[in-house]
C-alpha cells in the first residue's frame, strides 16, 4: 500500500480540481505533475489549427464536426489519441499503452470557431447492448454522493456496470466510449449534435436509429446527458 508524510500540506490523497476536474492525488509527483499539465492545457482549451482536406460532416454558426478513422493518416490518430488522454485524465480513466496498435474507434470532434477542440465523440463498432436498470442505478448515484465521488469520474454512475443492466441482450451497430464537451462551450449542445452527425455518419449509407447506439460505463454528466438525449432512464449500455 502506498503510504504519504504528511509534511503540513494543507490536504493529502486523491482530490478534485474544482476548475479542471481532474481527479488526482495530492502527495504524489508524477500525479500532481500530470495535473499541472493537464490543468494548463485546460485553461488554454485543446488547439486545433485544422487540417487539409478534412471529412467535415457538418458545420455550424459556431463551429464544425470533423470525422477522424482510424485508417487516417498516423498524424491525425495519434491527434485523436493525445485528445483523448486529456479527456481520460479529466474522467479518472488510466490510459491504456500501445492502443494505437489496435485503434479502431471513429472519432468526432466538434472545432470551435476560436480554433479548439469544444467536443470529442469516441465510437466503436458493437453488436449487443444490455438495458440499464434506473432503479439500481439511483441507488449507486446515492452511494456515490454519501461517497463524494468526483461527478466527471466513470466511477461516479457504474464501477461495475452487469451489475445495473438488464439480463436481456438487444442488438446495436454502434458503442459510444467517451463523449466529452469542454466546460467553457457546455449547454451549448454540442454532444447533442456530435450525436447526430454520429448517427448519419458512422455506417457509410445507413442513418442509425437512436435504438442501435450504446453507451459505455457513463459518468454521473454522462448519464444525464442519455436520459435527455435518448429520451429514457434506461438506454442501453455495453461493457
Amino acid at each position: 500500500k502506498q503510504m504519504y508524510l504528511d509534511l503540513g500540506q494543507k490536504k493529502i490523497g486523491h482530490t478534485t480540481c474544482a476548475v479542471c476536474g481532474m481527479v488526482y492525488t495530492i502527495g504524489e509527483p508524477d500525479d500532481e505533475d500530470a495535473h499541472r499539465l493537464f490543468h494548463e492545457r485546460f485553461i488554454s482549451g485543446i488547439r486545433f489549427v485544422g487540417w487539409k482536406n478534412e471529412h467535415v460532416v457538418a458545420r455550424y454558426l459556431d463551429g464544425r464536426v470533423i470525422m477522424v478513422l482510424p485508417t487516417d493518416h498516423p498524424s491525425r490518430v495519434k491527434k485523436v489519441l493525445e485528445i483523448k488522454a486529456l479527456i481520460d485524465d479529466q474522467l479518472g480513466i488510466p490510459n491504456q499503452a500501445k492502443e494505437t496498435q489496435h485503434w479502431d474507434c471513429k472519432t468526432l470532434l466538434f472545432i470551435s470557431n476560436t480554433k479548439t477542440v469544444a467536443g470529442c465523440l469516441i465510437a466503436e463498432e458493437a453488436d449487443k447492448a444490455r438495458r440499464l436498470l434506473p432503479s439500481k442505478v439511483n441507488k449507486n448515484n446515492n452511494n456515490s454522493r454519501r461517497r463524494r465521488i468526483n461527478k466527471y469520474s466513470a466511477d461516479a454512475v457504474c464501477s461495475n456496470l452487469p451489475d445495473w443492466c438488464s439480463d436481456e441482450e438487444f442488438p446495436v451497430i454502434c458503442g459510444v466510449s467517451r463523449v466529452w464537451v469542454d466546460a467553457r462551450h457546455r449547454r451549448s449542445k454540442i454532444a447533442t449534435r456530435m450525436m447526430d452527425c454520429l448517427l448519419n455518419n458512422f455506417v457509410y449509407g445507413h442513418a442509425m436509429e437512436k435504438s442501435e447506439i450504446a453507451f459505455s460505463a457513463p459518468t454521473a454528466d454522462g448519464n444525464a446527458f442519455a436520459n435527455h438525449y435518448f429520451q429514457s432512464t434506461s438506454y442501453l449500455v455495453y461493457h
